[in-house]
C-alpha cells in the first residue's frame, strides 16, 4: 500500500462518522502503526497554528488544507478534521485515540477557537467549510470490516517501517562556485583535544554530523556543564547517561518550556504543545548522584533558557562547543546551523561562569516544577566579560562573548553597527532588531552602505512589517528555506528553518567583525527576557562567515511584491510582532 494511502486509512479510521458507524474505536493496530512518530507529526502541525485573530485561524487551515491535497499525511488530516469539528465532539472522538494527551489538548483549543471565532471573518467561515468537506472523503468498502481493516492497517504498518527512503543529493561542495564558502571542509582550522580534531566551525550542510563531534569531545572530556533549549538528540542522551556511571558529572542546565511542555501559559509558545522528548525521557530515567539537573524558565511568559553550549572536562583540559545548533535531529537535517568549538581560556572562563550563574537562577529538576521565573540578585549579576584586545573592530575593542538578559549585549551591537564603513551582512533565524538597532541600520543606508539581511522563510513572513520601513530605506532582505528544501529538494515541513544567527561587519576589511557560533537571534525577547550568549570574533572566522553569507544570497529568495505589499499595510497599522526567539 502507498505512504499516503497507508496513512490516509489510518486518519480517517480515527475521525470519520462514517467509519465510527462500523468500527467503533480504532483498532490496537490503528493506535500503534504509527507510534510516536505519528503523535510527533500532529502535535508539530498543531502546534503550527496561530490563534490570536481569526484572519491567523483562516490562513492556518488554508495551509494545512492546502499541504494535504499536495501530500495528504494521516497528521495533516487529523488536524485539518479535529480542527473543523465541534470541540465537544473533537474531544470525543480523540479520548478514542492514544495520542498523548498534550496533543489532544491542543487540537481541541484549536477547535474551540475555530468555534468561537467563525462568522467574524469569511475566509476563516471558508476554511473551516472546505476543512469540514474534507472529512467528508470515501473511506471505501474495506473499512467497513473490522478484520479488513485491522489486516490493512498491519500492512500499512510494515509498508512504513520497510519504505524505501529517498536518496538524498549531497550537499555541494563548499568550494562549488565562486561564491561559496572558501576552501573544502577538511581545510578548515581545527582544534584539537585529547586525541580528537575537530572543525574550529561545523556544520552540517559541510558534511559535519555534530552529534558526533560532541560525542568524541564527551569521550575525551567526559564531565560536562551543559546549557540547553531544546533536547531531542538520543545519541548526545545515552553519552551523557554513560558517562555519569562512570562516574563523571553531567550538570545541564535544560529550558523549563521544553522539559514542562504542558505547563507555561502563552499562546503563541513554539514549543508548548509538544511531549517530553524521548531524550529528555531518557536522562530522568537514568538520574543518578553524576547527573545534576537544573531547569530554568525565561523571564516573563514569553522567555526561555535559549543557550546551546556544552563545556567539556577531563585529562585533556577544557573545550567549549557553542553555536545555533540545538542538540536535536531536526537540526542536523533540516536546518542551516553552525557550531563551534574552542579552547580560548578567556572564552572557557567567562562560559564557565555564566553556566554557574544559569545554575544560581534555576532550580533543580522535580515533577512538580511550576512555571516561575527566575530571581535576578542584584548582587549577583550577569558576567560581563570586558572588551579584549584580541577583538578590535576598526580600533574599538569587542568582548570575546556577551550574555543575556541585559548583560550588556544590545549596546556592543549597536556598537559594531555605528562603525561599519562598507556593508553590513545579517543571517538571522529571527530578525526582530530593537529600536535602537534599527536606528542605526537607518543611519548606515543614509549613508549609502550596503546592508543585506537573509531570514529563515517562516520568521520573514512574520518580521516583514518591522523591516519595511528599512527595506523601503534601502536595505535589501531575502528568504530562505532549509538545506533539506534547497540542496536535497524535499517537500517542506515545519522543521525546514534557516536557523543560524549571525552578524558580519565589514567582512571585507582586514580588520572586520563577526557576531557568529552563538545562540542569540536579534529580537527585544532574546536580549532582555531569554537566556542567551554572544561571541565575537575577528580573522579568519570573519572571513569565512561573509563566504558562507555570500553563497546562501544566490539560494535566498526575493520577498514577492503581494507579500511585501501586505506587509507594508500590517505596518501601516503600528503594531510590532512579538516572538519568542
Amino acid at each position: 500500500m502507498p505512504k499516503s494511502a497507508a496513512l490516509l486509512v489510518l486518519a480517517l479510521t480515527i475521525v470519520l462518522p462514517s467509519a465510527a458507524q462500523d468500527v467503533a474505536a480504532p483498532s490496537a493496530q490503528a493506535r500503534t502503526a504509527f507510534g510516536p512518530a505519528f503523535a510527533a507529526q500532529v502535535a508539530q502541525l498543531a502546534g503550527s497554528f496561530a490563534l490570536e485573530r481569526p484572519a491567523d485561524l483562516a490562513s492556518s487551515l488554508s495551509s494545512l488544507g492546502a499541504a494535504f491535497s499536495k501530500s495528504p499525511t494521516a497528521a495533516r488530516k487529523l488536524v485539518l478534521v479535529m480542527a473543523a469539528q465541534d470541540p465537544a465532539a473533537a474531544a470525543a472522538k480523540l479520548r478514542a485515540t492514544d495520542l498523548p494527551a498534550g496533543v489532544s489538548a491542543r487540537l481541541v483549543k484549536i477547535a474551540r477557537a475555530v468555534s468561537r471565532r467563525q462568522g467574524r471573518d469569511p475566509a476563516l467561515d471558508a476554511a473551516v467549510a472546505r476543512a469540514r468537506r474534507a472529512q467528508l472523503t470515501p473511506l471505501g468498502a474495506s473499512t467497513r470490516n473490522a478484520a479488513k481493516l485491522d489486516a490493512l492497517l498491519r500492512q500499512a504498518g510494515e509498508a512504513w517501517r520497510k519504505r524505501p527512503r529517498r536518496p538524498q543529493r549531497p550537499a555541494p561542495a563548499p568550494n562549488e562556485g565562486s561564491s561559496s564558502p572558501s576552501g573544502p571542509s577538511q581545510q578548515r582550522p581545527t582544534v584539537d583535544y585529547g586525541h580528537v580534531s575537530l572543525p574550529s566551525i561545523a556544520m552540517p550542510t559541510l558534511g559535519d554530523n555534530i552529534a558526533s563531534l560532541w560525542t568524541q569531545a564527551h569521550e575525551v572530556g567526559p564531565a560536562i556543564r551543559q546549557s540547553q533549549y531544546n533536547f531531542v538528540d538520543m545519541d548526545i542522551a545515552q553519552s551523557i547517561v554513560e558517562k555519569s556511571r562512570q562516574g563523571f558529572k553531567q550538570v545541564i542546565v535544560g529550558d523549563y518550556s521544553n522539559w514542562f511542555p504542558n505547563r507555561m501559559e502563552q499562546g503563541d509558545h513554539g514549543d508548548r504543545y509538544k511531549q517530553r522528548t524521548q531524550a529528555m525521557q531518557y536522562v530522568l530515567d537514568n538520574m543518578n548522584s553524576n547527573i545534576e539537573l537544573y531547569i530554568l524558565k525565561g523571564l516573563t511568559d514569553i522567555g526561555i533558557n535559549h543557550n546551546k553550549f556544552t563545556l567539556f572536562s577531563g585529562d585533556s583540559g577544557e573545550l567549549l562547543q557553542g553555536g545555533s545548533f540545538n542538540y536535536s535531529k531536526a537540526s542536523q537535517n533540516n536546518h542551516w546551523e553552525n557550531v563551534v568549538f574552542n579552547r580560548d581560556a578567556d572564552r572557557l572562563a567567562y562560559f564557565n561562569a555564566y553556566h554557574a550563574w544559569l545554575v544560581r537562577r534555576a532550580r533543580p529538576f522535580s515533577e512538580d516544577l511550576q512555571p516561575e521565573d527566575p530571581v535576578l540578585d542584584p548582587s549577583d549579576p550577569i558576567p560581563q566579560p570586558p572588551s579584549s584586545s584580541d577583538v578590535v573592530f576598526h580600533g574599538v575593542r569587542f568582548p570575546k562573548v556577551s550574555f543575556s538578559p541585559d548583560g550588556g549585549t544590545e549596546g556592543w551591537l549597536v556598537k559594531a553597527e555605528s562603525l561599519v564603513q562598507q556593508t553590513l551582512d545579517i543571517l538571522m533565524f529571527a530578525p526582530y532588531p530593537t529600536p535602537a538597532m534599527r536606528q542605526q541600520i537607518e543611519s548606515l543606508l543614509q549613508q549609502g552602505l550596503a546592508v543585506r539581511l537573509i531570514a529563515s522563510a517562516d520568521q520573514l513572513t512574520h518580521a516583514l512589517p518591522l523591516l519595511t520601513p528599512l527595506m523601503d530605506a534601502g536595505m535589501q532582505v531575502k528568504s530562505l528555506q532549509g538545506p533539506d528544501v534547497v540542496l536535497h529538494h524535499q517537500r517542506p515541513t515545519d522543521f525546514s528553518k534557516m536557523h543560524e544567527k549571525v552578524m558580519i561587519f565589514d567582512g571585507r576589511m582586514e580588520d572586520g567583525l563577526v557576531k557568529g557560533g552563538d545562540s542569540l537571534n536579534i529580537s527585544e525577547n532574546a536580549l532582555h527576557h531569554n537566556f542567551e550568549n554572544v561571541q565575537f570574533w575577528t580573522g579568519l572566522p570573519v572571513s569565512f562567515f561573509q563566504a558562507h553569507f555570500d553563497w546562501l544570497w544566490t539560494l535566498a529568495k526575493e520577498i514577492d511584491a503581494a507579500t511585501l505589499s501586505q506587509a507594508r499595510a500590517e505596518a501601516a497599522t503600528g503594531g510590532e510582532p512579538t516572538r519568542k526567539s
